[in-house]
């Protein structure tokens, strides 16, 4: 934390500063643009969303038109989205606030329009991670921690029984050493609830397992299985709720493993995939039961997909894949978020259960910016014209998809370059050149007055925002990789969330 003393004849241009910089009300990350997730709710044909750390790109008449809703205010930064359960089908992500790198649980109901924070006993907590239940809409689980005494971290896991808008319920409160890194429902069973745990000073691996709606767990160690490598929860099999997929991820390799509990309590783990030299960052188990999952293998990252028709007790490579971030299955179809710079497309689709893929979107073919929030998505949009993303024209297109909103599908604001506004158009770029130079130049001046709290403390933050912007799981990078006296190094990080 730094703390800045600025002098008073500094307020106002450093408030007309401010005031140019927040007037388009969202901006991108910085980040260079890349994708996330997939979301393809099963009762909604046609409706696509891909993920990324600019937005959402969406389309709901199975990819003839798509459409961008760009980071808000309150959807910084965000990652981790995920759907809830139908009819309400309500939108999910992880977002630190503006000006924080804490992560907290935000919900959208209108499709990323807006978007609101979680609350109850949230308030004040990191959000690590969330798992709305697969069969009521009202339920979601969430995992957070919490500064405990003499500065240590507790983890605890909350219950919310309105859809995730106030958690009023603690089902499990980890003992201290202990860090959770994953929760998840049985689709077949909502009252099994597991928990992967990296455990005591060497972070060894455990699974928690509850059959009673999280009134009880009972404790799995996974260390003779798999060593002390950490351990990610990947899913729970749809159809057999003691079945669990997990990743266990070492110095030099992930594994793919299976744990099975049985009826007394006991379990068996196998490693059915090892990734030599690779990490794995894609899982998915389609309505056909095959089971794909993908990654990058050595040291030029080349891609790698894995194919399974038993139920996961075997894999077989798939050549020729794309460069597969994210997977998603839906009827006859599964769809990939691949690497738009090396595959030429955004997200592929495959209708053979992964053996061959096409394109079925380029950021390019985006038509409009959702028209409910047009105009505070109108900064970012530059940015990615910038970027080369797509045309400037896109930024003033006209949103023919969205039905309902505060503007519906109204045209935009004019796109940045436009004149007018506020006394800070000074001509798109330009606007945003003289704004940051103001406040660089403020920032020289108030910095003659600062002194660094915790030179470890600043470095550690700053590798949270870096894990946040890069989709990186910041929960075991901080175990593994952080101390007191060794702050983290994100340049050696590469460990996505399973």
């Amino acid at each position: 934390m730094l703390r800045l003393r600025v002098q008073p004849l500094l307020l106002v241009p450093l408030a007309w500063a401010l005031h140019c910089l927040a007037a388009g009300s969202a901006r991108g990350n910085g980040a260079f643009p890349d994708a996330q997730s997939i979301l393809a709710p099963a009762e909604r044909d046609g409706e696509i969303s891909l993920a990324t750390n600019f937005g959402l790109v969406s389309t709901t008449d199975g990819g003839a038109t798509w459409i961008w809703a760009c980071e808000l205010p309150d959807s910084n930064n965000g990652f981790l989205y995920q759907v809830g359960a139908a009819p309400a089908r309500r939108l999910y992500a992880l977002s630190p606030p503006l000006g924080s790198n804490d992560s907290r649980l935000v919900f959208s109901d209108d499709r990323a329009c807006g978007w609101q924070a979680a609350g109850g006993r949230l308030g004040g907590t990191v959000v690590l991670d969330a798992f709305p239940d697969p069969t009521a809409a009202a339920r979601v689980l969430a995992i957070a921690s919490t500064g405990g005494t003499a500065g240590a971290v507790a983890h605890a896991l909350y219950e919310s029984r309105d859809g995730g808008a106030t958690f009023t319920e603690t089902l499990y409160s980890a003992p201290a050493g202990d860090l959770l890194t994953g929760v998840e429902i049985a689709r077949s069973d909502p009252r099994t609830i597991y928990l992967t745990v990296s455990s005591g000073a060497q972070f060894l691996p455990r699974l928690l397992r509850s059959t009673d709606g999280g009134a009880h767990f009972a404790t799995i160690d996974l260390q003779p299985s798999l060593g002390g490598t950490s351990v990610r929860l990947i899913a729970v099999d749809p159809d057999r709720p003691e079945r669990v997929f997990l990743r266990a991820s070492g110095a030099e390799q992930d594994q793919l493993a299976v744990a099975v509990v049985d009826a007394m309590g006991g379990v068996s783990v196998r490693v059915v995939l090892t990734a030599t030299a690779g990490r794995l960052a894609a899982f998915a188990r389609l309505p056909s039961k095959t089971i794909l999952t993908a990654g990058a293998l050595g040291a030029d990252l080349a891609p790698a997909l894995f194919r399974s028709t038993d139920g996961g007790d075997t894999f077989q490579p798939v050549p020729g894949a794309p460069h597969l971030r994210a997977l998603a299955g839906r009827g006859t179809q599964v769809f990939g978020a691949a690497d738009f710079q090396q595959d030429n497309y955004a997200l592929g689709v495959s209708t053979d259960d992964g053996l061959t893929w096409r394109a079925l979107m380029r950021f390019d073919q985006v038509a409009a910016i959702k028209g409910c929030i047009s105009a505070a998505c109108q900064l970012s949009c530059q940015t990615q014209v910038d970027n080369n993303l797509w045309p400037l024209a896109m930024c003033g297109a006209r949103d023919t998809t969205t039905a309902a909103g505060p503007d519906g599908g109204a045209a935009p604001a004019p796109p940045p370059g436009s004149t007018g506004g506020g006394g800070c158009q000074i001509g798109g770029r330009a606007r945003r050149g003289v704004a940051l130079g103001a406040l660089l130049l403020l920032a020289a001046l108030a910095l003659r007055r600062t002194r660094s709290l915790s030179q470890n403390r600043h470095a550690n933050v700053a590798a949270r925002a870096w894990a946040a912007r890069h989709n990186r799981d910041w929960t075991s990078l901080e175990s593994e990789s952080c101390s007191t006296s060794t702050p983290c190094d994100p340049a050696s990080w590469s460990n996505p969330k399973g």
